[in-house]
């Protein structure tokens, strides 16, 4: 490794040169048989034979490995997908499309419904809820403008009358603080 000015350009091209290392380390454990298929992993896309344990993983309609369809998932909850492609390259040097991240949250997502669907869950109680919800825009400093959205729900029994008005006794509430039309981008 060349000798270089910057701690920074140091320290980047080191963890540049240690990508490559492990890649090259992860492609020879692989290639071990002319019978191969390809695959997306953290180290790029990869040609697995078909004995090896990773060639089981594109079972999902995926071609991508399940470390990195996890990788994918948990930045496609926490981001937009778009943010969430150029997030794995800039901080792991990993290539996954937004169109990716988002089939690879939508697959998993459908499997947790339909597993939470499937679980025999009865509820605390059969009464009447209700769900109220109201969002407000907001000029964060240095952010800009961020929309706070927030839902309250309540039991019919902790609605009560008070002279002529209504009072609540005990409600949930949930808030998010986000960018304005963060859920319509899907």
């Amino acid at each position: 490794m060349a000798m270089t000015r910057t701690a920074y350009r140091y320290e980047r091209s080191s963890v540049e040169f240690c990508q490559e290392f492990n890649k090259g380390l992860f492609e020879l454990s692989v290639q071990e048989s002319s019978t191969v298929k390809k695959m997306i992993t953290c180290y790029g896309d990869s040609s697995v034979k078909n004995g090896q344990c990773l060639a089981n993983e594109g079972k999902k309609g995926f071609r991508v490995s399940k470390y990195l369809q996890e990788l994918g998932c948990y930045v496609g909850q926490q981001l937009t997908f778009d943010e969430a492609s150029e997030n794995l390259k800039r901080i792991g040097g990993i290539t996954l499309s937004d169109k990716q991240i988002e089939r690879i949250c939508h697959k998993y997502g459908e499997e947790l419904e339909t597993s939470l669907n499937e679980d025999e869950m009865t509820p605390m109680d059969d009464s009447l809820h209700y769900a109220m919800m109201d969002g407000s825009m907001g000029f964060i400093r240095k952010q800009g403008w961020k929309e706070v959205k927030l839902g309250r729900v309540f039991a019919d029994q902790e609605l009560i009358q008070v002279k002529e008005r209504g009072w609540i006794r005990a409600s949930d509430y949930v808030v998010h603080l986000g960018r304005r039309g963060f859920l319509g981008k899907v």
